[in-house]
């Protein structure tokens, strides 16, 4: 929704200029008619020092300074990522064509001659600042659309892998038709509730909505998990195994437990363990505190080294590395299996030994533990 006086957040704005007199007239007219907070500054070099929790909305500098003018800071501003997309406008007592040319192109959006009239420099500003927020909406929900992408193409890959592992084991055993194909249906159902989990996030997103977190059984939800996997986990030669401590309830939507979360991780666990080997799906009340659910899944795998535990959440450095069983991925499972767990407040927690661990150093392999808010009815 674009944004107008009405809905336009309060904003900050920095002020350059060496002159006493013109920073406090330019705080007076600005925060008397618009709702900001306006910081003044009388050098560049204390602007440049500003941390980034102090990065305003907007930069107006003045161009002519003793030292560093604000031509030459505008361009620094540009060079650094955090502060390159904050808008610069420029106040200049030499209003020549030549140097409105000049302030353009070192970056700024806009040019007022000093000394200004009041209305002016608000009108300025106001739609500067209107731009500078509906860029920075769009870039949010670009980064939202790119998300949801991210999770069709990754969990749509365990129900369609497991289809085609049953397509290939029916083929290979006919006479094991009727216990086969209840999984397909099942997979292809889970495929389905996927694509519609995409679609209900897209409108809660329109909507500045989230999931409304649901009682769902934790026995329900592995049995889901382990129907959706046991075709893999069967062609592989990996056997799971179930440690459920009496019948914990999470606060949590359904959906997002069975596939952006426990899929995630035990279709992982399938992919780094060796044929012969078992991983376990253990699901207890944590004594310390019985509101809190610990879910886990262990397997005796490959694990991994410290390196790459370290950035295990980050999808920018998180990769992709193939399984036992030459399997590929897109490296997008963690950082997201991260993401849902802090939007229904839960964490995680990564104990993991790569293939090299002697018996010792309690062998290898990777626990990862989920602490979840439980239901108590």
């Amino acid at each position: 929704m674009p944004e107008t006086e009405e809905t336009l957040p309060f904003f900050r704005i920095a002020v350059l200029d060496d002159v006493p007199s013109t920073l406090a007239m330019t705080k007076m007219v600005l925060e008397s008619q618009l709702e900001c907070e306006v910081k003044t500054y009388s050098t560049a070099e204390a602007i440049l020092d500003l941390s980034p929790s102090d990065y305003p909305d907007l930069f107006l500098l003045d161009i002519v300074m003793e030292g560093m003018d604000g031509l030459e800071l505008c361009r620094r501003l540009k060079e650094n990522p955090e502060t390159a997309a904050i808008p610069v406008i420029f106040l200049s007592a030499h209003g020549d064509c030549e140097g409105r040319v000049t302030a353009l192109q070192a970056g700024g959006v806009d040019y007022i001659d000093k000394p200004f009239y009041p209305e002016e420099l608000h009108a300025r500003i106001r739609t500067q600042i209107l731009l500078h927020h509906s860029a920075r909406q769009l870039r949010q929900q670009t980064a939202e659309q790119q998300a949801l992408l991210r999770i069709l193409c990754h969990d749509l890959r365990n129900p369609v892998a497991a289809v085609s592992s049953i397509l290939e084991l029916i083929n290979d055993n006919p006479e094991e038709i009727p216990e086969l194909l209840p999984l397909a249906g099942c997979s292809i159902q889970s495929a389905l509730e996927l694509i519609q989990h995409v679609r209900d996030f897209r409108n809660l997103i329109d909507a500045g909505q989230s999931y409304a977190a649901e009682r769902v059984s934790v026995t329900k939800a592995f049995q889901e998990v382990l129907t959706i996997n046991h075709p893999r986990a069967r062609e592989k030669g990996v056997g799971i195994k179930q440690e459920i401590d009496g019948d914990p309830h999470l606060v949590i939507n359904r959906v997002v437990l069975v596939h952006n979360i426990l899929n995630n991780l035990v279709s992982n666990a399938i992919k780094f363990s060796e044929s012969g080997s078992t991983l376990f799906l253990r699901a207890r009340h944590l004594e310390e505190n019985p509101d809190i659910i610990q879910l886990q899944v262990e397997d005796s795998g490959i694990g991994m080294d410290a390196a790459t535990v370290k950035h295990l959440f980050d999808p920018e450095k998180n990769r992709s590395r193939e399984g036992t069983g030459k399997e590929t991925g897109l490296g997008f499972g963690m950082p997201l299996v991260k993401r849902y767990l802090d939007l229904f407040h839960g964490r995680i927690e990564i104990d993991s030994r790569p293939g090299s661990a002697s018996p010792e150093d309690g062998g290898h392999g990777t626990r990862v533990d989920l602490y979840l808010p439980g239901s108590p009815h």
